[in-house]
């Protein structure tokens, strides 16, 4: 029996990187999926997969900087599959621009996506974690949370916030069995390096994200796959007493900084 047997996941940001190999992993382990993306073509994608290998997933196409799609999708889910076990929040953006440049345009998208729009999809699915009798929530935190670079302060405070609101949900849920981690990557090989590496004029992408790994004492890019075992890990039983911890997966980086 598959780690994640007879149990249902909703993941967001699920169409695409380290969200979407981590719905692979959930899948591969038994568990029901409901793949949640603002790409519904991805989203569609990977439950068409999945599917076809066998598993079970639902593909939702939605915001999550939207409160209302945010419930919609939770009730879906339940609706489809009959319980929610574990919530893996994991939609984000990555904006760059000096502080005096930011736009509020800007800021209002960084800090809706990834803070927002985890927070909203806790406060939906934590009523439904009760019900089955506790349960796991991973968020995606950054090592750019620890130690920054010019022009990312918004992603990073962004970032910071995800690592706060894990230990205070922590607290807060643990008597209830439920636990909140987060992750901390640092480069990884996903849409979102390509689009950094696209910010950045490259004029060769796939070169611009390999040199990326450079900034890590492993000398390489992770790979989304790699991010995703991990948080499977805190997602399963395997990690059930952890809470209120946010794992690194950044191939050295901070260790490096001492």
């Amino acid at each position: 029996m598959g780690r994640f047997e007879g149990r249902t996941y909703l993941i967001t940001g699920g169409g695409k990187g380290i969200a979407a190999a981590l719905a692979d992993e959930v899948a591969a382990g038994g568990g029901a999926v409901a793949v949640f993306d603002i790409d519904g073509d991805a989203a569609a994608e990977k439950a068409a997969k999945i599917n076809a290998g066998g598993g079970r997933a639902l593909a939702i196409q939605g915001d999550a900087r939207d409160d209302a799609t945010v419930r919609s999708a939770v009730a879906a889910v339940v609706e489809k599959f009959g319980r929610i076990d574990g919530l893996a929040a994991l939609a984000g953006v990555l904006r760059l621009a000096p502080i005096a440049d930011v736009p509020d345009s800007q800021w209002r998208d960084v800090v809706e996506t990834n803070v927002l729009g985890p927070f909203q999809f806790i406060r939906a699915v934590v009523p439904h974690l009760r019900a089955a009798g506790g349960g796991s929530i991973v968020l995606a935190a950054s090592a750019m949370a620890f130690a920054s670079s010019p022009t990312a302060a918004l992603y990073s405070a962004s970032k910071g916030a995800i690592v706060a609101m894990t230990n205070s949900l922590a607290v807060e849920l643990a008597a209830e069995r439920i636990r909140v981690n987060c992750f901390a990557p640092g480069t990884v090989r996903t849409p979102m390096a390509r689009e950094l590496a696209q910010m950045q004029d490259a004029d060769d992408i796939d070169a611009t994200v390999d040199s990326f790994g450079q900034g890590h004492p492993m000398l390489r890019v992770i790979e989304a796959e790699e991010v995703a075992r991990v948080a499977a890990f805190l997602l399963s039983d395997d990690a059930s007493a952890v809470t209120g911890s946010c794992y690194g997966v950044d191939a050295g980086m901070l260790a490096n900084l001492g």
